[in-house]
């Protein structure tokens, strides 16, 4: 089985990659191989410093361990059955974790093209 190394926060100002299974991919998904992610300035850093109050709302959204995930640009490499399998090589932006492999759902994906997301860093805005 392979592995699917993923970066972690078990605590504040910690950081560690463990070795998580492999993504389960439904019938209406795609299996991402990431080759680049974004991390977020703001919120995985304000979590990762863990310096916020302990009632507030980023206590209730990060919780530790906590599996920070933002900007992930990668290449589709298996679908479900309700998929076409013309994804399958295709490069894809989303918004997932920072895994070796992600599993993106239909709607939550965009199109790219490797000469912006392969040469060159590259900011994304919200593809929501």
């Amino acid at each position: 089985m392979k592995s699917n190394p993923t970066v972690v926060f078990p605590e504040p100002k910690r950081i560690v990659v463990e070795d998580r299974s492999m993504p389960e991919m439904g019938d209406n998904d795609m299996l991402v191989q990431t080759s680049r992610t974004l991390i977020s300035t703001g919120t995985e850093l304000t979590i990762l410093n863990g310096e916020f109050p302990r009632e507030s709302q980023w206590a209730n959204y990060g919780k530790f361990p906590f599996v920070p995930g933002y900007d992930n640009i990668g290449t589709v490499v298996d679908v479900g059955k309700n998929i076409d399998k013309s994804w399958i090589g295709r490069k894809v932006a989303s918004y997932a974790s920072h895994s070796a492999y992600v599993i993106l759902h239909l709607k939550g994906y965009a199109l790219s093209t490797e000469t912006y997301l392969m040469r060159k860093p590259l900011f994304l805005p919200s593809l929501r």
